[in-house]
């Protein structure tokens, strides 16, 4: 199965459609959230399927840039909120 179409389903599967995802690049996904930034836009930020059957998020704006690696599938719905959650604080 495709990689998109998998974390599609299991984002559905855990969550109310908080989320979206778009392909930027082959294993490289961009992730949209519907919580706000501190200027009302959604926050997003990269999210990357490593070949170890592990993920990682990137996010970057100008100089700062914050990242969580070595996430396994189980785990990607909360990580994926508590780093939207902890962009959001920053």
């Amino acid at each position: 199965m495709d990689e998109s179409k998998r974390l599609k389903l299991i984002w559905n599967d855990w969550s109310q459609n908080l989320v979206s995802f778009s392909t930027v690049q082959e294993n490289n996904y961009l992730v949209t959230t519907r919580l706000l930034n501190k200027h009302d836009k959604p926050i997003s930020f990269n999210l990357f399927f490593d070949e170890d059957g592990t993920y990682r998020m990137r996010y970057q704006k100008g100089k700062r840039m914050l990242s969580l690696t070595n996430i396994k599938e189980e785990n990607l719905p909360a990580e994926i909120l508590r780093f939207a959650y902890l962009i959001a604080s920053k």
